[in-house]
């Protein structure tokens, strides 16, 4: 099980961003024990996507219908969407590191990226980031170090188009 973790760049100033990465925690069985694939997928709008699917240059949301947000729903970036994956970053071999250890990374290399890929700075930009990761589960029994830092609106409201060099 991987999961989509609130770990924002300004958890104290931004309430609505926390409240809706929130909603994600849950997110994320990877099903059969597949491993994610190495190329990003491109899947029809409003396709369900498993999470250990999302990759760089995906836009996505979470279906209200989504049973423990187990499906994402696959946007292109050019339709009203919610996240956006931007980075991916590969965590080290050894001992699973824990959450706390994996948002310590991801906060470090998600708000590199983020101001790489934005064009703009992560404390003052509309957009929130927050990142998928592996579970113990997935960790131990799929060798899965992969991070995926993904951005969100700080509003909460759906944006249309990437947010690639557009400076917010």
């Amino acid at each position: 099980m991987r999961s989509i973790v609130a770990a924002t760049a300004r958890s104290g100033l931004a309430a609505l961003a926390v409240a809706a990465a929130s909603m994600l925690v849950l997110v994320g069985c990877a099903p059969g024990g597949e491993p994610r694939p190495s190329t990003p997928i491109s899947p029809e709008s409003g396709k369900p996507v498993n999470l250990v699917a999302i990759s760089v240059g995906d836009c996505f949301d979470v279906p209200p219908s989504a049973p423990d947000g187990q499906a994402l729903e696959y946007s292109s970036c050019d339709t009203p969407h919610t996240y956006e994956a931007y980075a991916e970053h590969e965590l080290a071999d050894g001992e699973y590191p824990g959450v706390d250890e994996l948002t310590t990374i991801a906060k470090t290399q998600c708000r590199t990226a983020f101001e790489s890929f934005t064009g703009g700075d992560s404390h003052r930009s509309a957009f929130d980031f927050s990142y998928i990761g592996p579970s113990e589960s997935t960790w131990n029994a799929l060798d899965d170090r992969e991070l995926v830092c993904i951005l969100f609106p700080l509003n909460g409201q759906p944006t249309t188009g990437s947010a690639r060099d557009s400076g917010a």
